[in-house]
């Protein structure tokens, strides 16, 4: 591989880093629209609100073009979203049924 296949190699991977990023944020940004339409924020607070810290983060480190680094923080957002996502879904599977509206039916 000559000179100018190290440079056309070099040019190609050099946008990769925007859409890897791009598509960690769209993958955490998915899970904690599923985890808050599941009332995570309620079932698992702790890991709903730092996905929703670490995504935020994420997306300004994007913004600034700083992509290797919004790639890392929307991994952990993604993996704090899907333990807020387990934990919801397991603690519903658990609730009572007369438990979940809070009240029993009071006849």
């Amino acid at each position: 591989m000559g000179r100018i296949g190290f440079f056309c190699l070099a040019m190609s991977l050099m946008g990769c880093g925007p859409v890897i990023a791009t598509s960690n944020i769209i993958q955490a940004d998915a899970a904690l629209e599923e985890a808050r339409l599941l009332n995570a924020q309620t079932y698992a607070p702790y890991w709903f609100h730092s996905a929703t810290i670490y995504l935020k983060k994420a997306r300004s480190l994007d913004g600034k073009s700083e992509y290797q680094h919004a790639s890392n923080y929307a991994g952990i957002a993604l993996s704090r979203a899907q333990k807020a996502l387990e934990l919801t879904r397991r603690k519903i599977r658990s609730t009572p049924v007369g438990a979940v509206g809070g009240e029993g039916i009071g006849f």
